[in-house]
């Protein structure tokens, strides 16, 4: 334990270590050190801890090590009170935990650069065996117009790593007023952040809460500084500082967060991320790279460079392509709705996944994934998938969904559902609808014959599965509060497209069951003998219907005309319970009666060998 002198000169360090022949070692034990930066005045560069030249701090055996450093508080102008530097000198313990936490000093004259922890010069801090390894810097005070006040600081090629434990690093950045590039996290000029084995890497990052510029939660920049891995996951949360410019995390200047080499998962935790040109953020091909905000509720922007301060979270199509994984997640439930508002197009085959705690809305561009598959995951009802966007919105291998796809229907001509039109799905490549509930509103009543081509699916892939509820063929009776029955296809459009198609409902009085129209009524296993069919008035220009049991088929609101009929239906009768129209009536075997309406017929045909009989 040491304490600095209190006078008003420079470098009243609480522990000093310098040279190559200056080690402090534990054989066995636990190693603790406390240093407490001294100083007054103007005085600067008062450390709480100070590790220089070569200089050796270690544990041996099953020994743990403990370091905890506090700047001095200097009440002048005086900056540079860092609470730990450990420049180009080893750290380490040989199989058990190592902690450094480091208290920035300073006052609110102090013009900066009081950092909590500061490693430097290719030093190296690493927990043998197991060990864990944690860092936390808090920075210290300083004026309204200083920088540099972060909580950590890897620095000019010095490395924090394991064995095979896992690793934290964390820090606070400070600054007040005006004061801006106080980072909660830095790694920077060849620093690295890494881990051992399959030893999991956290880093979080505050920025400092002054309103100047690029006050940023966690900082990666420069050539070969990096965050990465052995072979665990590295998890990123950054809170984005003061000032407009204040972003949670950043990659700059080649600076790269990755686990391509070894394997392991990435996530990116902020409210907003800025990954800037010549960086990148990659797994190998098994790993997975995660963005989502921080906050609960936060909106996520897809398309979007903006990066406001507390979100939405803004990411577009050009930081995209700076990621490199098999699987691309962005989001989760605890958002708020995703919003794609322009063109995202991978550069390689990813597989993306969606996930929302709001809707899903592709409103400005389509997603691309360059053959991966596409998850859409919206929150449960009355949040959805909702594609109001009028070009393509998916191109993807295979298009799935985790709950309900949202059609609006304010008219019969397709666009983006505003207006007298509405909107669709539009995919290239296959659609699997499997427990995806089909969602549909607007102010549009729909009439008679009106059709709605809902998912557009390009080539001949069939449609995968089909929408809760509703097999082929099923019907939606009082569509859109119409009145009338919408039936819906998997086969409509050139042959694999969702089409619901409107038309007047028929009603098996019998039975009290409504079909979508009179051929499936005639083919319905439930439809029988002496059964009672309500067709509302109108023209039905289905194919020929054919009527092999005895029913009646009974015009409601006004006369009725068909297209073509056959009766076929050895010892059958159709009775007829209003007026009539068939343009073309086939008799093999059965009656017609009449019961005293009309019927007027184009044609009439039938086969030699016939028996039919028509009676009033």
């Amino acid at each position: 334990m040491g304490t600095g002198g209190s006078g008003s000169g420079h470098t009243n360090y609480g522990i000093l270590l310098s040279g190559s022949n200056s080690q402090i070692t534990s054989i066995n034990g636990n190693l603790s050190l406390i240093g407490q930066g001294g100083g007054s005045g103007v005085s600067f560069a008062n450390y709480g801890i100070y590790f220089d030249d070569n200089s050796i701090v270690s544990t041996t055996g099953t020994g743990t090590l403990s370091i905890l450093g506090s700047g001095g508080n200097s009440t002048g102008t005086g900056n540079f009170n860092i609470g730990v530097l450990v420049d180009l000198s080893n750290v380490s313990t040989a199989s058990n935990n190592l902690s450094i936490t480091g208290q920035g000093g300073g006052s609110i004259n102090s013009t900066g650069n009081n950092s909590g922890v500061h490693l430097a010069s290719s030093s190296i801090i690493s927990a043998g065996g197991s060990g864990l390894v944690s860092i936390l810097g808090v920075a210290g005070l300083s004026t309204v117009a200083s920088s540099g006040n972060h909580g950590t600081r890897v620095d000019a090629g010095a490395m924090v790593t394991s064995s095979g434990g896992n690793v934290s690093v964390m820090g606070q950045g400070a600054g007040t007023g005006s004061s801006g590039g106080n980072y909660g996290v830095e790694v920077t000029a060849g620093g690295i952040i890494t881990a051992g084995g399959t030893g999991a890497v956290t880093v979080m990052g505050t920025g400092g809460a002054g309103t100047g510029s690029n006050n940023y939660g966690i900082y990666v920049i420069s050539n070969t500084s990096k965050i990465t891995s052995g072979g665990g996951n590295v998890s990123l949360t950054g809170v984005e500082g003061g000032g407009a410019t204040g972003t949670g995390i950043v990659s700059n200047s080649l600076g790269s967060i990755t686990t391509l080499a070894n394997g392991g998962n990435i996530n990116l935790v902020a409210n907003s991320i800025d990954i800037k040109n010549t960086t990148t953020v990659s797994t190998n091909g098994v790993g997975s790279v995660t963005l989502k905000p921080l906050t609960n509720n936060v909106q996520i922007d897809l398309g979007s460079s903006s990066d406001p301060m507390g979100g939405p979270l803004s990411i577009s199509d050009n930081e995209i392509d700076r990621i490199t994984t098999g699987k691309l997640i962005i989001g989760a439930v605890t958002n708020g709705t995703i919003q794609v508002t322009s063109a995202i197009t991978r550069t390689t085959s990813t597989n993306m996944e969606l996930h929302s705690g709001g809707d899903v809305a592709i409103n400005g561009g389509g997603i691309n994934t360059n053959g991966g598959t596409l998850l859409l995951d919206p929150a449960n009802a009355p949040f959805a998938v909702k594609p109001t966007f009028t070009g393509t919105d998916v191109t993807a291998s295979v298009l799935s969904f985790a709950s309900d796809l949202a059609i609006l229907i304010n008219g019969t001509t397709l666009g983006d559902g505003t207006g007298a039109t509405y909107n669709q799905l539009a995919v290239v490549g296959s659609v699997d609808l499997t427990g995806v509930n089909l969602l549909y509103s607007g102010a549009y009543v729909p009439v008679h014959n009106d059709s709605f081509l809902i998912v557009n699916n390009d080539g001949v892939d069939a449609i995968i599965g089909n929408f809760t509820g509703l097999l082929e063929g099923a019907s939606i009776s009082n569509f859109m509060g119409s009145g009338l029955i919408a039936a819906i296809t998997y086969l409509g459009g050139d042959g694999n497209d969702v089409v619901l198609k409107v038309s007047n409902a028929i009603y098996n009085a019998t039975d009290n069951i409504y079909y979508p129209s009179l051929t499936a009524a005639l083919a319905s296993g439930t439809t029988g003998d002496g059964d009672v069919l309500e067709i509302p008035s109108g023209t039905y220009i289905e194919p020929c219907i054919t009527i092999s049991r005895s029913v009646t088929l009974k015009p409601v609101g006004g006369p009725v005309t068909l297209n073509c009929v056959i009766m076929n239906g050895m010892g059958k009768t159709m009775v007829l319970g209003g007026d009539f129209t068939i343009n073309q009536l086939i008799l093999t075997n059965g009656k017609i009666r009449t019961n005293g309406y009309n019927l007027k017929c184009g044609t009439v045909t039938g086969g030699s060998l016939s028996t039919y009989v028509i009676t009033d």
